[in-house]
Parts: C-alpha cells; structure tokens; sequence
C-alpha cells in the first residue's frame, strides 16, 4: 500500500520551476524533499526535468 500524497501546491512548485529555481530551493521553500518536488513537476507539468536535477547535482 502506497502512502497518502502531501497536500502541497502544485501551482507553487510549478510556478517557481518555472522561474528557474532548482527542485533544492523549491523543495526548502515548500518543506519537503527535492525528490518530492521533481515527482510532482513530473506529475503535474513540465518536460524539461533531467536539467534541473543536473543542476542540483552539480552546485553541491
């Protein structure tokens, strides 16, 4: 059995991707964890998701 989805705002998280921010920013903004932000960019919306992952790998 798979656990309950967080009840987050999508519209936010799509919204600051959007903008540029990483799955790590949006992920300290929003209060969860930047795997769980890139799940929902992939379920929610957007095609370029490999290039901010990159990003987050590489500024750390």
């Amino acid at each position: 059995m798979a656990r309950p989805e967080k009840n987050l705002n999508e519209n936010l998280i799509l919204d600051l991707y959007k903008q540029g921010y990483t799955s790590r920013e949006i992920a300290k903004q929003v209060g969860v964890s930047p795997t769980t932000v890139m799940n929902r960019i992939r379920k929610y919306g957007t095609v370029s998701v490999s290039f901010s992952v990159k990003r987050d790998f590489i500024q750390n």
